[in-house]
Parts: structure tokens; sequence; C-alpha cells
């Protein structure tokens, strides 16, 4: 689901005990079976990832999948996700969204509610939309080859089809290369026209776009200076006709700036802070990082995640990322923990950007789609 890069890591740990019970059950006592002596509330599990069944692969955007030419039908589709609906559609859809609705929500996958014998699509929130157990920032912690860059690029490649460049900006700080196919899009340069992708080779690039970034929060300051930012000022803004785009802040592997002797780590925490607290003004952040120790995640930067997502975590990472949780999701590609600031777990499975039944042909649709969204502004 992710590129592969570097050393190889330990192997996922197996299901828990209870899990491995559970699946005994479901193996000797099939759901047909059970039905037929009249039991019919039977546990539905996370489906399993499988790339290589196009027909049933959880996608936002399925590469084959009809468009279509009824505006409100499309407008319904795009409401609901993981249904055979276009990249096309949602783009031509962008115009009958009212500015109110979704705020910088994006359908990552499916949830899992055991209590309510159902699952969900996971809606991320970043806006908080929902009050104040909701929205960002965002951290999603896990290994190599475990889903957080298909989840990330899932993540860009909504906003970037769900909002025009000028009602959405991303900076992009990219140090394994995951997102460099987004930085043709208009979303990741500024009104100059300048790229808002760096790797962060080098700390002169970071530092450019992290004084970008406190820019934008003086310019919004000065250009709305009697208003009193909540979760729907940018919205009711946008509405009167306000130029006001969203800005996202995507900081990909921060571990991998350990050790510098530079501080390009304390600009990055800074500038996550600063976006943190004027979050109501139209600033996001995202950070994804193998590592989640205090020599990765300085405590302070830790405690403002509003939303937390783990993939292939051992039990000393679940507990810093999550606290005590009985749930060992099992090793597949984007299956994991999701926690958001009501502090309650679930277990999830993340949905891949577009479909592919190999690695090589998802870059492959993934870099069309993303060519032809450059095209659309």
């Amino acid at each position: 689901m992710a590129s592969i890069n570097g050393d190889a890591h330990e192997e996922p740990e197996a299901p828990s005990v209870a899990q491995a019970f559970i699946n005994a059950i479901v193996k000797a006592y099939p759901r047909k079976q059970a039905q037929d002596k009249g039991v019919h509330m039977w546990p539905e599990t996370l489906p399993i990832p499988d790339p290589t069944d196009e027909a049933h692969t959880l996608a936002l955007f399925p590469q084959h999948s009809p468009a279509s030419t009824d505006i409100q039908t499309r407008y319904d589709a795009i409401r609901r996700p993981f249904t055979p609906l276009s990249l096309q559609a949602q783009v031509s859809g962008r115009q009958h969204f009212p500015p109110s609705d979704r705020v910088m929500m994006a359908p990552i996958g499916l949830i899992d509610i055991p209590e309510a014998r159902r699952q969900e699509t996971l809606w991320l929130d970043l806006h908080g939309a929902e009050g104040q157990f909701s929205g960002g920032p965002l951290l999603v912690a896990g290994m190599q080859g475990s889903g957080k860059a298909s989840l990330l690029q899932l993540i860009l490649l909504w906003f970037t089809a769900r909002y025009s460049a000028k009602q959405f900006r991303c900076i992009v700080i990219d140090p394994l290369l995951d997102f460099e196919i987004f930085k043709t899009l208009p979303h990741l340069r500024n009104a100059q026209g300048d790229a808002l992708w760096t790797e962060g080779d080098t700390l002169d690039p970071v530092k450019t776009l992290t004084e970008y970034g406190e820019q934008l929060i003086a310019d919004r300051r000065r250009q709305f200076p009697n208003e009193r930012w909540d979760a729907q000022s940018v919205p009711r803004l946008q509405a009167q006709g306000a130029d006001i785009p969203y800005t996202l802040l995507l900081i990909a592997n921060l571990h991998t700036f350990e050790g510098r002797r530079d501080n390009v780590v304390a600009l990055l925490k800074d500038l996550v802070l600063k976006w943190y607290k004027d979050r109501y003004m139209g600033f996001y952040s995202i950070i994804s990082s193998e590592e989640i120790g205090l020599r990765y995640i300085p405590v302070d930067l830790m405690a403002r995640f509003g939303t937390r997502i783990g993939f292939f975590l051992n039990e000393q990472q679940r507990y810093d990322l999550f606290g005590r949780v009985h749930i060992v999701p099992e090793p597949y590609p984007g299956r994991g923990l999701v926690m958001a600031r009501d502090r309650v777990v679930h277990e999830m499975q993340t949905a891949l950007p577009v479909n592919g039944s190999t690695e090589r042909i998802r870059m492959e649709n993934l870099e069309q789609a993303v060519r032809w969204l450059a095209q659309q502004g």
C-alpha cells in the first residue's frame, strides 16, 4: 500500500489470543450455519485488503467508475464515498458544495463499531466541525510499508479534488518523496506560483516555507481584524465571497529529521503549534512518523494531536499513542487503530487513493489522476 524504502523492519506481531479465538470460532461455526440455527446477529469483520481484486478494492476513486450526468445524483454520491464514483465527478461537484458542508473532512476508510454491530465510513475531521472532541492536527504513525504514505496520498488527493486551488493550498515537507507527484498541482503553489513542496534535505527551503506559513497567519489577521474566529468563521466568510483558502501543512516522516544539527525540527514544531492555535482561521496540520518517542515527537507537540492513527505498532507504541487498549489489529497494510479527542479507540481499515492490482499499477493510476487534476485548477 505504501512505498517501501530503507532497511527491513521486524515482522508485525501476531493477533492477540482473543482474536485468535474469534478467528477459530468463525472458522468452525460459519455464518450460514449460525443463521440456520436462528443466530442472526453475527459480527462483521473489516474487509481484508486485496488490491488484486479491483471489483472489490476499498478505493477512494476506482479507476473504472461511471460518472453520473445528473448533478443531484452526483452530489449525493460524493457525500457517500466508496461508491463507484469517478474523480471527474468529484471535481465537477465542487460548485455544488455549500461552504459549510464537511469543511476539511475526508473519507479515509472504514471504522469498526462493535458495540453498535456496524461499520461506517471513517471521516477524518481536521477542522473540528463536531465540537471540542473532534479536529486536528493528525498524527499517522507506523513502520514503512504499513500504509502511512497511501493514507496521506488519499487525503491529499481528496482535498485537491474536493477544493480548487483558490479554495485550498498545501505546504508539503517530503523527505522520502512520497508526494513528489503532487507538486505539479496548483494547490501546492502560492499566489505567486512558487512551489510549496520540498524534500527538506537542507534548512533553507524548510525555513522559507515555515516563514511563509507564519506570514499567512499575520495576513489573515490583517485581512479580518474584527473577526472573532470560531468553527464557523471560514465557511461564513467564504459564503460572503471572501478569498480565504484552507491551508494544510503536511510533514511526512518527521522521524527522518532527528539528529540533524540545524533547527529544522524546532521550526516545524513551532509552526504546527501556531497553526493549532489558529486552526479556526483555516490552518491545519498532518504529521507522519515511524517513531513516536520523545526523541522524535516533542511532548508539547504530541499533546496537541486531536486525531491519532497507528499502523503495525508494537505494544509499547500502542500504549504511547493510545493508552491501554485491548485491540490488536491484524497485520494488513492500512489496518490500524484510530483515536480522536473523545479518547475512544476503534479499529479501522484505510482505503487506497486509487485501485490497481500491483503497487506499480496503483502508482501509475495515481500519477494519471494527478496529471488530470492539475489541468482542472
